[in-house]
């Protein structure tokens, strides 16, 4: 009896995941290309594994009458053909999931670009109203992908106040030297500066020149990373603050 019920579980795993792999992977079943939901799958796929059971059990007792199947293996020939009878029957749900799991990984794709584009956009910063307002995505989508961004190091979670917002160094590699510092120092101070602050402090870490510097605020101005109050005298990073 205990050899019966192993061939049964085992032609039944072997079963769910051979036919599931040569439909979805060998046969190219892509995911538009599914034509089942996951209930119709079930009934067709009960309908096969109902008249294999029949053929097969069929055969082998004709087998068995002829004397050609002896009595000490059929049970274990019944019971084999029970376990792929059964994988048969199951593989839709593997499938059913495998292709859930390709559906979501290629929603993540989307996802995970359309963040990566609006980092870049704003100098490698950004909060999650922005991805809701400017990457049309809901509160838990921005969350999630902003957690892929951190688990894989290209993003640290950062706070200013009761404000959160998510740092992407590398979505502003490409900008000069003195752009990145900018922002540097601006993300150190919560992304709002006195420009003057701003100046001091960089011509003390770096010793370059004002007009250096202006150039590099106006460059980041003009490209809608940050914005100069003249009444103020006030920078602020746009990609921490919802532009006015």
């Amino acid at each position: 009896m205990i050899i019966e019920i192993i061939l049964l579980i085992s032609f039944l795993l072997a079963t769910t995941f051979i036919i599931s792999y040569l439909r979805f992977y060998v046969s190219n079943l892509g995911i538009s290309s599914y034509k089942y939901n996951i209930t119709e799958d079930m009934e067709n796929a009960a309908i096969g594994a109902f008249v294999f059971f029949i053929i097969t059990s069929s055969f082998a007792l004709i087998l068995f009458g002829l004397g050609i199947l002896h009595w000490d293996i059929f049970p274990m020939t019944i019971s084999s053909i029970g376990g792929i009878s059964l994988g048969i029957f199951l593989h839709p749900i593997l499938l059913y999931r495998s292709i859930r799991s390709s559906i979501d990984k290629e929603k993540d794709k989307i996802i995970d670009k359309k963040v990566l584009q609006v980092a870049v956009k704003y100098g490698g910063v950004v909060t999650i109203s922005h991805l809701v307002l400017e990457a049309d995505l809901s509160i838990e989508e921005a969350y999630r992908a902003l957690k892929r961004f951190v688990d894989a190091g290209e993003a640290y979670l950062k706070q200013s106040g009761n404000l959160r917002f998510w740092d992407f160094p590398s979505a502003r590699a490409h900008l000069t030297k003195i752009d990145y510092e900018i922002i540097e120092s601006l993300i150190e101070v919560g992304g709002r500066i006195k420009k003057i602050e701003l100046i001091n402090k960089l011509i003390s870490k770096h010793s370059w020149s004002i007009e250096v510097i202006e150039q590099g605020i106006n460059r980041l101005e003009v490209n809608g990373i940050l914005k100069y109050d003249r009444l103020t005298d006030e920078l602020r990073l746009l990609g921490i603050s919802i532009k006015d």
